[in-house]
């Protein structure tokens, strides 16, 4: 009764949003990527360490990645430590009975429904798509922790207390050293720079003064328009070409917006070289994100009077 009680009730939220998903799903190429080998890694890398094990964009030296510091032995440290605690983990949940072999057993085959719908339909899997897989790894480390101190006090003579608290605090200080790298990345960095973006554009973001409400600003997979309620999507040469024409007849700045750099050019790859290649725009700055390329942010400025018919 409980779960029927709930599917209603989630229905009910989630109702709205199903035709624009099956929209997306059938018209947005980003959802018919098919599956990349990298996902399994990276999903277990984002649950263990909270940053994807392959480098998406390893030209951005900002970009945290495990790849990036594995020689290291402090990170080859942290996986040993890792490792450890969910093998422990999972001897605890085994322990505790029917409740936490559900969980796990759960969890698993929940990630892997995931994975085969998507597979078979021809559909794409996210690293965020198993972010609800989060608690269930936070609770096995710490499980995995608890009954690797028992174990320790089991088969360890001697000064056990002692023992555990040197293994417990050299633990918890590998750990915190290896997550500190990605933690200080995503606290000083932007996944998508667009409120940057949108202060190169007008000189600041909403509400905006008298002369930062001056140029136009237009974008195409962005959401910099959280900072700009007047920035114009367009993601066609025709709407693009009607701003031009406004910027020109009215003698104001134009600046493109561009995210998502990869996705775009494969919808159309007549607007990135309109942006790059016809002489009527410029490059004035690239902001680089975190975890992939797709996070770049890039602006561009119509240079103004050159608009080709």
């Amino acid at each position: 009764v409980s779960n029927a009680f709930s599917l209603i009730l989630f229905m009910f939220l989630l109702g709205p949003s199903i035709p624009q998903i099956v929209r997306a799903t059938k018209t947005i190429l980003t959802f018919k990527m098919g599956m990349s080998t990298d996902l399994w890694p990276n999903v277990a890398s984002y649950l263990a360490f909270g940053m994807p094990w392959f480098d998406g964009d390893p030209e951005n030296r900002f970009n945290p990645a495990v790849e990036k510091w594995f020689p290291s032995i402090i990170m080859i440290a942290g996986i040993v430590v890792v490792v450890g605690l969910v093998l422990f983990g999972l001897r605890a949940w085994w322990k505790t009975g029917m409740a936490g072999r559900v969980i796990v057993v759960g969890a698993t085959l929940s990630a892997l429904l995931v994975y085969g719908i998507n597979l078979l339909s021809g559909g794409t899997v996210f690293t965020w798509y198993m972010v609800y897989l989060t608690p269930v790894a936070g609770m096995t480390f710490g499980l995995g922790l608890s009954e690797l101190l028992m174990f320790r006090s089991q088969a360890s003579g001697g000064n056990v207390i002692l023992r555990n608290r040197l293994l417990l605090y050299g633990i918890i200080g590998v750990y915190a050293f290896v997550v500190m790298k990605p933690i200080k990345r995503y606290s000083a960095i932007s996944k998508q720079a667009m409120r940057s973006a949108i202060e190169l554009a007008r000189g600041g973001v909403f509400p905006f003064t008298e002369e930062e409400m001056r140029p136009i600003t237009a974008g195409w997979w962005t959401s910099a328009n959280i900072y700009d309620p007047y920035l114009k999507v367009a993601h066609n040469k025709r709407q693009l070409g009607y701003l031009m024409d406004k910027a020109d007849y009215e003698k104001r700045p134009l600046y493109f917006i561009l995210g998502g750099y990869s996705h775009a050019m494969a919808e159309d790859a007549s607007m990135i070289a309109l942006l790059e290649e016809s002489g009527e725009f410029e490059t004035i700055r690239v902001f680089p994100g975190l975890d992939q390329y797709q996070y770049r942010q890039f602006v561009y400025r119509y240079r103004g009077g050159k608009r080709k018919k």
